[in-house]
């Protein structure tokens, strides 16, 4: 069996020198570069050539690296060839389908700044959707010219009806994506002529974004005290013995009164809500928001983890509760959810507003509502003749709130809101301080001419914006009925199953007595007084 062994002499272009110490053959292994289909610099080596001298081996190892190159090469420009020929045939929709695959891996690898790619992934994923001129997918991408993204970014940025509610600033983001596709384009060795990407460079450089549209459209509604009383009669209406109906009934009452934004609400855990807290008054902590961008398994997982992440450093508070809402939420904890997600193991842990309408019911838990969300305000201010608005108002209405009718100073909800800077809250606080000092002197006015009536009016007024908000005698009436169903429909499904033993809370005696006197069927069961058990 030939032993071979390694020669340590270096000579110019041979990678590794061996002897075959039984023959006294020599063979060598050479190494060199060739440029690969995609016009990249590769380097390789050779198969090992035999010979029985030195420079026999060396002599024949260079016409084999020769022979092997030139196959390389040959290879290299059959493929290339043939690439070409295939980039010919694909239209811009095959371009956008192949970038947005290749933005997905970038996002998904934990070296690379994921928010980049996944922006840029979906800012790719709507232009093809929905900003494309007719015909322009289909175009093939042989047949690109510098003038078409042009047109494309002045289609986006036209009046239509697709493109008129679009912000200055969305129009500007999708210009920035476009300039990556364009750039990805060039990389990729989609374009015929080099120069055509700095054509197109120029061209987007150049083109101006139209102004933001919120000074052009209409303020979009602020949701009222009275409003939201009427939001409230409606679920009332439809029955809070329906979790659905419970769980908006609450979720409208907590984003009013708290102020928080979307992704923060849909990521309150339980755990988060302190109801002791501030000598009996109750605290929530915001400590985490989830976002529609955030992949959801993912943040599900991280927050699970204890991972937390909000919008800001200012964002991470803690929101005194009101008595308009904490017995509310409470109960909701204790009963409406326990029955619904009865699976849960920690309540603590579990997320107090999760996506209830998914399909999967191993999605219950995930955070993404805030689609759902928006389309149940829409469809419950229609239903109470309410402005369309959306969820992010919530937060105006908020602010309203507190400076008009509980006296709050701007300093005073700085950071009761989470907010970076108080463009918000400085607007809607200008607004009414001056809709008060008008108030005021037409009062001052109206004494001087000695109109007491106006005086008591005004007086009359002053004590009604002043009183303290609760619950209400409708809204418990309306809380116990509700729990009083929903027991009575879980021992209903207790029967159906055969079940023994029911347990529940000391404090749904008289419920339970209630029901047992009016379902004979409930006979069958051992009711039992549920027991916490020592942690």
């Amino acid at each position: 069996m030939a032993k071979w062994t390694k020669v340590n002499r270096k000579i110019s272009g041979i990678k590794r020198i061996e002897v075959n110490e039984l023959s006294g053959e020599y063979r060598v292994k050479l190494n060199y570069r060739y440029t690969d289909p995609f016009g990249n610099k590769k380097q390789t080596d050779t198969s090992w050539v035999v010979g029985l001298t030195l420079e026999k081996a060396i002599e024949k190892g260079f016409l084999v690296r020769e022979r092997e190159k030139k196959e390389k090469q040959k290879i290299s420009s059959i493929v290339k060839t043939e690439n070409q020929e295939k980039k010919k045939k694909k239209t811009i929709d095959d371009c956008l389908i192949e970038y947005r695959d290749e933005l997905f891996e970038l996002a998904n690898n934990p070296k690379k700044k994921k928010t980049t790619y996944k922006s840029l992934y979906d800012d790719i994923g709507s232009i093809k959707k929905y900003h494309c001129p007719a015909g322009l997918l289909d175009t093939p991408i042989a047949d690109i010219e510098s003038v078409m993204f042009s047109q494309w970014i002045k289609h986006i940025n036209s009046d239509t009806a697709t493109h008129k509610g679009l912000a200055g600033r969305t129009v500007k983001r999708y210009k920035s994506a476009l300039s990556a596709l364009n750039k990805w384009l060039y990389e990729s060795g989609y374009y015929p002529d080099e120069t055509l990407v700095d054509q197109i460079a120029i061209r987007l450089k150049r083109f101006k974004t139209k102004a933001l549209t919120e000074g052009q459209k209409e303020d979009r509604y602020c949701i009222t005290y009275e409003d939201l009383e009427k939001i409230k009669a409606y679920y009332r209406r439809e029955g809070l013995g329906s979790f659905y109906n419970y769980y908006y009934y609450t979720l409208w009452q907590v984003m009013f009164f708290t102020g928080l934004r979307v992704e923060e609400i849909v990521a309150l855990q339980f755990k988060n809500i302190d109801f002791e807290a501030n000598h009996g008054n109750g605290e929530i902590s915001v400590l985490n928001a989830i976002t529609q961008r955030e992949d959801r398994f993912t943040a599900l997982e991280r927050t699970l983890r204890g991972e937390y992440r909000t919008k800001n450093a200012e964002s991470r508070r803690y929101i005194t509760m009101f008595g308009a809402y904490r017995q509310l939420l409470q109960d909701y904890k204790e009963d409406a959810y326990i029955y619904e997600f009865s699976e849960v193991e920690d309540i603590e842990e579990a997320f107090v507003f999760p996506n209830i309408q998914a399909k999967d019911p191993d999605q219950r838990t995930w955070f993404a509502a805030h689609k759902n969300i928006l389309r149940e305000l829409q469809k419950v201010c229609g239903k109470c003749n309410i402005p369309k608005t959306d969820s992010q108002m919530f937060r105006h209405a908020c602010v309203t709130f507190l400076l008009k009718d509980m006296n709050y100073t701007e300093e005073d909800i700085f950071n009761y809101f989470g907010h970076t800077d108080t463009e918000m809250i400085h607007k809607i606080y200008s607004e009414l301080t001056l809709r008060d000092k008008m108030k005021k002197a037409n009062v001052k006015m109206n004494k001087l001419i000695s109109t007491e009536d106006l005086g008591k009016i005004y007086e009359q007024e002053e004590k009604k914006s002043l009183k303290k908000i609760t619950a209400g005698e409708a809204q418990a009436r309306a809380i116990g009925t509700a729990k009083f169903y929903r027991i009575q429909d879980q021992i209903l499904q207790a029967v159906a199953r055969g079940q023994k033993v029911y347990y529940y809370n000391p404090k749904d005696e008289d419920i339970i007595q209630e029901i047992k006197s009016n379902l004979p069927s409930a006979s069958s069961i051992d009711f039992r007084v549920k027991v916490k058990e020592a942690r």
